[in-house]
């Protein structure tokens, strides 16, 4: 946590809204919360990871498990919607969209394992005990219930008709 608060002041630094950037930035403040929580639960310490996952659920509208494990700079693209289930691992530089779900196809089934530098869009679903490799980009809307080799792109097709009434 402590490098992407150094990255985010020197950018900001550049820039001259550090004033401005850090109150608004969903996204720094929901991993921020999250790996706090995370801490917390490591250090174990009771109720306040339960209390910090419901507030990041609460203002950012996104659930990060206290128990996923997620690694370095993580960065998520509009909050909203976003779910992150509790035995979830998340390599290292990925990305995740608004809308996409990370978690168990059942009770107990097992849960995603996501590699490094890995792209998750907008309202995909990633479920179950499965290994997506490094180098991934899951498209908008996929549903992915399967194994994703290294340098890998997913995306689902939609067929859509659009029929004109004249």
């Amino acid at each position: 946590m402590k490098n992407l608060v150094i990255k985010v002041i020197k950018r900001v630094r550049k820039s001259g809204i550090m004033a401005v950037v850090l109150p608004v930035n969903a996204n720094w403040h929901a991993v921020s919360l999250y790996r706090l929580a995370h801490l917390l639960y490591r250090l174990k310490i009771p109720l306040m990871p339960h209390v910090l996952y419901w507030l990041n659920y609460v203002l950012f509208g996104v659930e990060i498990h206290y128990k996923a494990k997620i690694g370095r700079k993580l960065t998520l693209g509009h909050t909203s919607g976003i779910v992150i289930g509790k035995d979830v691992v998340i390599g290292d530089y990925c990305t995740i969209y608004s809308g996409a779900v990370l978690g168990a196809r059942r009770h107990k089934s097992g849960m995603p394992k996501l590699g490094n530098h890995v792209l998750v869009g907008t309202g995909a679903k990633i479920l179950g005990n499965i290994q997506i490799g490094d180098n991934v980009k899951i498209g908008a809307g996929t549903i992915l219930m399967r194994n994703v080799p290294d340098r890998s792109t997913v995306y689902a097709t939609q067929n859509v008709e659009i029929h004109s009434n004249q």
